[in-house]
């Protein structure tokens, strides 16, 4: 079986590669480049780190304190669900647990999300007033 580096292991690398010539492996044009997602594909999934990532930079916060306020937030929606409640959020919409099944220890939860009309960057002034 073949061993695969681990992501610390290839910023290791990474560095030393950039400490040898001052460029970055990418900047040297070392190593693939990531593959194009499709027109028309669905993203990829939003992970927690992006997710704090974002949250961290809008509400100006450290990721930390943005990590633990999401983590809790997070953990407090999956229980209402897990109970069959319903939520309603308006930034996110309303989630209804239509189907809920328990299968080798884990729980599935078939959710029905029904969100409202989307709503743009809204600001209170322009520039000029």
């Amino acid at each position: 079986m073949a061993r695969t580096a681990t992501p610390k292991a290839k910023a290791a690398g990474a560095a030393k590669s950039r400490a040898r010539d001052g460029r970055s492996p990418a900047e040297a044009g070392e190593g693939a480049a990531a593959p194009a997602a499709e027109p028309g594909a669905p993203p990829a999934a939003l992970r927690l780190k992006d997710l704090v990532a974002r949250v961290a930079e809008r509400a100006e916060v450290r990721k930390p304190v943005a990590r633990g306020v999401l983590e809790a937030a997070l953990e407090e929606i999956g229980a209402a669900l897990s109970r069959g409640q319903g939520l309603n959020l308006p930034p996110l919409g309303k989630a209804k647990v239509n189907r809920q099944t328990g299968r080798g220890g884990t729980e599935v939860l078939v959710v029905k999300l029904r969100r409202g009309p989307a709503r743009g960057d809204e600001t209170l002034a322009e520039a000029g007033d």
